[in-house]
C-alpha cells in the first residue's frame, strides 16, 4: 500500500503496513526486535574474534614465509661463498703404506709395557711377601698366609 508524501502515517518495520493497522502494536514489536538485534550483536562479536584471530594467524604465517625466505637467501649466498672456496683442481692426499706398519709397533709397545708393569707389580708383592714372613711368628703364620692369598688374587684382577 502507497502512502501519501504529505502523510504523517508511518509503515510498520514488522508487518510493513501502517502502524495503526500492525498486527502487534505497542511494546512488543521494538521488544521482538531488540531480541534479534541482541543475537546479531552476539554473532558479530564472535565473528569478530573469529576474524580477528584469522587476520593474526595470517599476519603470522606471512612473518613466517619472510623469515624462512631471509633463512634460505642467507644459506644460499654462504654455499655460494663455500664454492667460491673451494679449488675444482684440489685432489686428496693418499695415505700412505706405512701406516700399517706403525699402528702394529704401537700395539707390540703396549703390550710389553703392560707385561712390564705386571712383573714390576709381581716383584713388589714378592718382596712384601718374603718380608711379612721373615718377621711372622710361626703360630700366626697360616692364618697370614690365607689373607695374603686373598691379598694376591685381589692385587692380580686390578693389574688386569
Amino acid at each position: 500500500m502507497k502512502v501519501a508524501r504529505g502523510s504523517k502515517a508511518r509503515s510498520c518495520n514488522h508487518c510493513h503496513q501502517l502502524k495503526h493497522k500492525c498486527k502487534q502494536p505497542g511494546d512488543l514489536q521494538p521488544m521482538q526486535q531488540r531480541k534479534q538485534e541482541e543475537v546479531i550483536l552476539l554473532c558479530t562479536g564472535k565473528k569478530k574474534e573469529w576474524t580477528q584471530k584469522m587476520w593474526n594467524m595470517a599476519t603470522d604465517r606471512r612473518h613466517m614465509a619472510v623469515k624462512s625466505h631471509t633463512q634460505m637467501e642467507w644459506l644460499l649466498n654462504t654455499l655460494e661463498e663455500i664454492c667460491g672456496c673451494i679449488d675444482p683442481e684440489f685432489v686428496p692426499e693418499e695415505l700412505e703404506m706405512g701406516l700399517e706398519e706403525e699402528v702394529a709397533e704401537a700395539a707390540e709397545e703396549r703390550e710389553t709395557l703392560k707385561g712390564q708393569s705386571k712383573e714390576v707389580v709381581d716383584e713388589s708383592i714378592e718382596i712384601v711377601f718374603f718380608f711379612f714372613f721373615c718377621t711372622m711368628q710361626s703360630s700366626l703364620l697360616p692364618s697370614m698366609l690365607t689373607k695374603w692369598k686373598d691379598f694376591l688374587i685381589v692385587t692380580s684382577e686390578f693389574v688386569e
